[in-house]
């Protein structure tokens, strides 16, 4: 990359298989890449033998990027400390997706949510912002909490600089049908949902 990005842009990485790349008898070829979230602009790219070696691939692929300032964000595939680490030391923050990957932490996080949630949040500190998005026929509203109560989570203290954790209930209408998905998060970024919710919905509009 050849200029630095504004402080707080979005830089998601993603690994997907390239399209019309599958020899016969060979695997699709599969990269990582790096993109500025809702600019079509990409930084990177590093190629890996197949998903599973994804978690090999972007570090590498992070230490090509100048991400000083910026929030980079990864699906589950790139929870891991060594990650959130090596994003770290580049000046930058992270929000990373937490699944199965993460049992515990997912775990931890889904019952301090539930529980907050059956109280109404009564003594709760906590963050919150809706936004709705459409767009060609989808209508998609999201429901953003960020959290700073870091004790109530599992072992906290392997993310380096974690400030936060968040959850986002999102409801997707398409032609009529709807579907609903929680996702769960950690963040060096503070514990604010509106910067939460903008930096995993440029996420998933980019990709």
């Amino acid at each position: 990359m050849l200029r630095a990005l504004a402080d707080g842009s979005v830089v998601a990485i993603d690994g997907k298989a390239s399209r019309r790349s599958r020899l016969r008898g060979k695997q699709a070829l599969h990269l990582v890449s790096a993109f500025v979230a809702g600019a079509d602009l990409v930084l990177g790219q590093e190629a890996c033998a197949d998903k599973s070696n994804e978690l090999s691939a972007i570090p590498a692929l992070l230490e090509a990027l100048m991400l000083k300032g910026v929030i980079a964000t990864i699906d589950a595939m790139g929870t891991h400390r060594s990650i959130a680490q090596a994003i770290r030391e580049q000046q930058a923050h992270y929000v990373l997706a937490v699944k199965g990957n993460q049992p515990k932490l997912a775990e931890s996080i889904a019952s301090f949510f539930g529980t907050g949630q059956a109280q109404g949040w009564k003594h709760v500190p906590h963050s919150y912002v809706e936004s709705v998005e459409k767009d060609h026929g989808r209508l998609e509203l999201r429901r953003c909490w960020a959290f700073d109560q870091l004790q109530c989570l599992a072992n906290p203290r392997q993310w380096p600089d974690l400030k936060s954790f968040g959850v986002i209930e999102a409801e997707r209408t398409i032609q009529g049908k709807t579907s609903r998905e929680r996702r769960l998060y950690i963040g060096s970024i503070p514990a604010h949902a509106p910067t939460l919710n903008g930096s995993e919905s440029r996420n998933i509009c980019a990709s």
